[in-house]
């Protein structure tokens, strides 16, 4: 809503493509239509396994507009551990990326009537010289790309946006795990919404047009809010960063200049002990 005036203002930075809130927006829309004539309903579980792709981000947003819930997993869990968080859910769809399907196939396509992938390369036009070894990954038959259900749905009326309710389910993260096993937290669109409103009373300048360097997974609240969530709701470009290798963040920090990054305290200890960090002029963040 804070940028359906700014439709030709960038949104997301993806590996050098730039996509406008009109791109993210017909994104959004696209997919919710599919997931609706798909049979996907308000209060529906929809989980993910996926990193942060722009496709990922549309997703969370179309299941948001037709009501149903979003429910990430880390995909650095075994097959077990995530039959283990499914066991006393029902997962109606499962959007998984391909590299992945292998690994958790047995696994979610007896609890998810739909099974679909996305891939890394999904969003990029002409591939970059350092991505051209990327390339879709085959899936198993009873596996549905993301892209052609949209194609299959192209024709199809657009959805009514589901009623706001109060205290409702909107996402689905789990806890880490460190003082026994992972734990869904059940977040509402207050909850998530909350964060925004706090950073714009918390006195910390962020402005319309400036950038952030999102370097974090959707699987992990913080992440999805503060890092993804919020400077687009902020109208902030979002240069997005699925790669943790601390070494390829100093690359894309020196590269992009960006005004904001927020992550955990690990990657900035990380980043503060490399020489060539400390020696940088950062006064663009």
């Amino acid at each position: 809503e804070n940028n359906k005036e700014y439709r030709n203002d960038t949104a997301i930075n993806y590996a050098g493509r730039w996509i406008t809130y009109r791109e993210l927006f017909q994104n959004i829309d696209n997919i919710a239509i599919a997931f609706f004539y798909e049979g996907i309903r308000e209060g529906d579980i929809v989980t993910i396994i996926a990193p942060s792709i722009p496709e990922v981000i549309y997703t969370f947003y179309a299941l948001n507009k037709i009501g149903a819930i979003s429910n990430f997993i880390d995909p650095r869990k075994s097959a077990k551990e995530v039959e283990d968080l499914l066991a006393n859910m029902q997962s109606n769809a499962c959007i998984v990326l391909d590299s992945m399907w292998e690994k958790f196939f047995d696994v979610l396509s007896k609890k998810c009537t739909l099974l679909i992938s996305v891939s890394i390369v999904d969003s990029l036009v002409g591939l970059p010289k350092n991505l051209m070894k990327l390339r879709r990954i085959k899936v198993n038959e009873k596996i549905v790309p993301l892209r052609n259900l949209i194609m299959q749905h192209k024709n199809a009326k657009d959805v009514i946006k589901a009623v706001f309710k109060q205290n409702t389910v909107a996402l689905i993260e789990y806890t880490g795990g460190t003082t026994g096993i992972s734990k869904g937290v059940m977040l509402s669109n207050e909850n998530v919404n909350s964060i925004i409103e706090q950073t714009k009373y918390s006195g910390v300048p962020i402005s319309r047009g400036e950038s952030w360097l999102s370097v974090a997974f959707p699987f992990t609240a913080y992440s999805l809010i503060c890092s993804q969530h919020m400077p687009l709701s902020l109208g902030v470009k979002a240069y997005l960063c699925f790669d943790l290798d601390v070494k390829k963040v100093e690359k894309t920090l020196k590269k992009t200049k960006v005004n904001h990054m927020a992550n955990t305290p690990i990657m900035w200890e990380q980043l503060t002990k490399r020489r060539a960090v400390r020696k940088r002029d950062l006064s663009f963040m």
